[in-house]
């Protein structure tokens, strides 16, 4: 029913840093960010799409566990 067209666009200031603490490079994003992805509907019918996202955040002593996040979007 969907199609996905192109890359899926980061939207945001992405930082790259060494971190001490854990000894390596790591790639973030400052503050926000959006992912945008471009759908086609193959059919004209009213739809949701559903998806999840999964993240973690953390300092410069400890990282949260990872999360979890589903989200739906209503097509029509």
């Amino acid at each position: 029913m969907v199609s996905f067209e192109g890359k899926t666009e980061e939207i945001g200031k992405i930082v790259r840093r060494y971190e001490k603490a854990f000894d390596v490079t790591v790639i973030f994003f400052e503050s926000k960010v959006e992912f945008v992805q471009t759908v086609v509907l193959k059919e004209k019918v009213k739809t949701n799409l559903e998806g999840s996202i999964e993240f973690m955040a953390c300092n410069d002593h400890q990282c949260l566990p990872t999360r979890t996040l589903k989200f739906s979007v209503r097509l029509e």
